[in-house]
């Protein structure tokens, strides 16, 4: 670990050293940690990025696979037209199976 903080201080210096009028800080600087994942295992496409690259700000390194959400939009979507079917039988006083 701090190997790593080594590094990551190495490659972007901050001054902690006291000045007049200036306070004084003691600490560490730790390089930028962004964690992504999911609920649960999904399968996911690798788009880029390999252990050891580097990549800029921006890079698409990989997309989780969007099957199951779409399939739940598609399923949120046929109830609400299923509903408002169902809303307009019983304004008319129509009788849907089931009801």
């Amino acid at each position: 670990m701090n190997e790593f903080l080594a590094g990551v201080s190495g490659r972007h210096p901050v001054d902690l050293s006291p000045q007049p009028g200036r306070p004084a800080y003691s600490g560490y600087l730790e390089g930028r940690l962004c964690l992504c994942g999911a609920d649960q295992r999904r399968p996911d496409r690798h788009d880029g990025g390999h252990a050891g690259q580097s990549v800029a700000a921006g890079d698409v390194l990989f997309t989780l696979d969007t099957s199951q959400q779409q399939n739940r939009l598609d399923a949120a979507e046929a109830r609400v037209s299923w509903g408002a079917g169902h809303a307009g039988k019983s304004e008319t006083g129509g009788r849907s199976e089931g009801a």
